[in-house]
Order: structure tokens, then C-alpha cells, then sequence
């Protein structure tokens, strides 16, 4: 190899690593300008399990309300009826209207980082992803985006090794790879940002 061609090629590499962060940030401005930013949002989900050693994945669907600034209901309706109930201080999970598990996030620091991941990634909240993942994707169309994400917590990168997301105006489908190399996907369907909240469902998401 020549020198002037070695040269040429480590300028190119040079460039191309310096360009990486970026992209980065381009793709992810991107991706937060054909966002919609709803403050409440509602719709139907469909989850898909693989376990390592399971022949079948374990299927599961329900509804959710996402509320900006309260937190998450996830209504599971199949195979059992359950609830959980994510707010930004608080996880609670419920069966046929009795609570089997309620934890303050404010007591476990690692919980804390859990939920507000899980309610950034509902919302699509492309600020707050950046500062927990490494991000890549790219574009599709005028509308269509994915991104993949990378921890950057140390904790959470010993369960979790990549966070997939697609959509268009909102999340469409989540792609969550665990270390143990089983995977969920989740699909969501029927969003609207309308009715609001009702009585009952504000009393859920009450700290």
C-alpha cells in the first residue's frame, strides 16, 4: 500500500468515526420531529414472548393509557385479566381489583431508572432515551423511523442489550432483547389521544 493511500484511508476513517455522534443526534432530531407529542395517549397492545427452551411464544393483549406526567395503566385482558400501573414514583400491579405487589420507586434506585425508561419509551420521549442509549437507525419514507438502543447504565445493560423502536406519529412496535436472549415484542394498535382520563383512571395513577 502506498503512503499517500494509507493516508487517504485514515483520513476517511478518521472522518468517518468523527461523524458517528453526529448521526447520531441527526437521526434522533429527526425521529422527535415526526413525533407527535400527545398528552395523553390510548390504544391497544399485542405482546409476543420468546423464551429460551420454549418452543411457543407466550402471547398476551389488553389496552393501556398513557398519561403525560401521571404514568402508564397496562390492562392485560389475555390470557388473565391483571393491571399494572407505572407512574414516575410508583409500580403496582393488580388482579380482579386486588393489589399483589406495590413498590416506591424512591426506595430502589434501579426500579426508578426502570420506570422512567418504560414510560420515556411510551412516550417516545427522544430527549430522555439519549441520555440512558447509545442511539442508531434511520429513516423510511416521509413519515416512517427506527431506532435502536444500546444502555448506557451498566445495570440495565445486564439485563437488557438492545431496545428496538419503530413508528411513525407515535410508537408503533417495541423490540426488547434480554441478555438471556429471550425477546419481547409488543405491537400497538388503535391509538387516540382522546377521551381523557376518567375518575377512576386518575385515582389509578395517584401517587
Amino acid at each position: 500500500m502506498s503512503a499517500s493511500l494509507a493516508l487517504r484511508l485514515l483520513l476517511a476513517s478518521s472522518l468517518l468515526i468523527s461523524s458517528l455522534p453526529a448521526m447520531a443526534a441527526d437521526i434522533a432530531n429527526a425521529v422527535r420531529e415526526r413525533l407527535d407529542s400527545p398528552a395523553l395517549l390510548r390504544g391497544q397492545f399485542a405482546q409476543s414472548k420468546s423464551i429460551t427452551g420454549f418452543k411457543k411464544p407466550l402471547l398476551s393483549n389488553g389496552d393501556f393509557l398513557f398519561w403525560r406526567d401521571h404514568g402508564v395503566i397496562w390492562h392485560t385482558k389475555k390470557p388473565f385479566d391483571s393491571m399494572l400501573t407505572l407512574t414516575p414514583r410508583v409500580l403496582a400491579s393488580s388482579q380482579n381489583g386486588n393489589t399483589t405487589m406495590r413498590m416506591d420507586t424512591r426506595n430502589e434506585p434501579t426500579l426508578a431508572t426502570m420506570n422512567e425508561t418504560l414510560l420515556a419509551l411510551l412516550a417516545g420521549d427522544i430527549d430522555n432515551l439519549k441520555q440512558r442509549f447509545h442511539l442508531d437507525g434511520e429513516l423510511s419514507g416521509a413519515h416512517k423511523w427506527t431506532l435502536r438502543l444500546i444502555p448506557k447504565d451498566k445495570g440495565m445493560a445486564t439485563v437488557i442489550s438492545q431496545i428496538e423502536l419503530s413508528g411513525d406519529r407515535n410508537v408503533q412496535r417495541v423490540v426488547l432483547q434480554e441478555n438471556n436472549n429471550d425477546t419481547s415484542t409488543i405491537l400497538f394498535s388503535q391509538l387516540s389521544a382522546s377521551p381523557a382520563a376518567s375518575a377512576d383512571e386518575a385515582k389509578l395513577l395517584r401517587d
